[in-house]
This record gives structure tokens, C-alpha cells and sequence, in this order.
């Protein structure tokens, strides 16, 4: 019978364990095979794949054509709708803030003990409980430039209420205080 040395039990553990190892890595690489195989079809392949499009002059049913930086030089530089758009995007987004401070005054406003509060909180809930059919009707009336409540509510106060809905200037606001309101 042989006598194991010292040497050859510690390379027979560490055989065993990288074994072990590489059984646990093959298993590991396999539970998270599927969402990465899912992230390259279906997210990555598509990125990479508009990327190159974008350098293209492509219409869907033609091959596409490589035009290199044309399209960007365009949308930058000749494209006033893309200047506009980029635009009402930072526009838009104020209403993001102005949320947040909104309804963190709103939640130090519900957390009080005061008289009425279920009143609030019923109104805070609402837009939750509330079809979006319903809120829309009730936003078109309350922006309604003839007989909307807010123009009523200014006129009581000596200010002639603007097309709120149908104004260019007043469209962007009366949706960042609808979102606020919804939100």
C-alpha cells in the first residue's frame, strides 16, 4: 500500500476543488445565459443595428446607403424641427422638479394631523383611482379658453386667462400642470 505524500494530497484537493470550480462556474454561466442571450437579441443586435442605419440612407424597402455623417450634419445643423423638439424636451422636463417639490409638499401636508385631512388625502388619491377618459374631460374643461375654471378663477383676480389647450405658448404648461397634478 502507498503512502500519500503531503504534496500529492494537496494537488489532489486543488484538482477536486478547481473541478468543483468549473462545475460551479458551467452552472452559473448557464441560469444567466438566457437573459444575456435575450439582451443581445432583442435590445443590443437592435442598437447596434439602428447605430448603423443611422448612417444610412435607408426608407425600409430599399437596401440601405452608406452616407456616413450626412444625416447627423443635417439633423444638427439644417433641421429647425429637431431644435425645436430638443427644446420642448428641456421644457417638458421642468415638470420633473417642479413635481417632486410639489408632492413632497403634498406628502408633509398629508402627514399633519389637522382638521379635514381625509378630505386631502381623498383628493391626492384621486387621480389613481380616476380613468384616464375621465381626467382628460376634466383637464379640457379646466383648460377650456371660453369657460374653463382656471380663465374663470384668473378673470376673478383682473387677469384675461390665455387658449391654454390652443395656444402654442400655453400648451407646454397646461401639460406640465396636468403631469404634476397626476403624478
Amino acid at each position: 500500500m502507498e503512502v500519500e505524500t503531503p504534496r500529492e494530497t494537496k494537488t489532489t484537493k486543488a484538482r477536486k476543488q478547481k473541478r468543483r470550480l468549473n462545475k460551479e462556474y458551467f452552472w452559473g454561466y448557464l441560469f444567466i445565459a438566457p437573459p444575456i442571450i435575450g439582451f443581445a437579441i432583442f435590445a443590443l443586435g437592435p442598437m447596434l443595428y439602428s447605430i448603423y442605419v443611422s448612417f444610412t440612407d435607408f426608407d425600409l424597402y430599399n437596401e440601405p446607403v452608406w452616407t456616413g455623417a450626412d444625416n447627423y450634419y443635417r439633423l444638427f445643423v439644417t433641421d429647425d424641427l429637431f431644435r425645436k423638439t430638443v427644446f420642448n424636451t428641456f421644457y417638458a422636463a421642468l415638470g420633473i422638479p417642479i413635481g417632486m417639490a410639489v408632492s413632497l409638499g403634498i406628502a408633509v401636508a398629508l402627514n399633519q394631523k389637522v382638521k379635514g385631512i381625509a378630505l386631502f388625502r381623498t383628493a391626492f388619491f384621486l387621480p389613481a383611482v380616476s380613468s384616464v377618459v375621465a381626467i382628460t374631460l376634466l383637464w379640457r374643461w379646466i383648460f377650456n379658453a371660453d369657460f374653463g375654471l382656471l380663465n374663470i378663477m384668473l378673470n376673478y383676480v383682473g387677469i384675461h386667462g390665455p387658449g391654454w389647450l390652443s395656444d402654442e405658448k400655453w400648451a407646454m404648461p397646461a401639460m406640465i400642470i396636468q403631469g404634476v397634478w397626476g403624478g
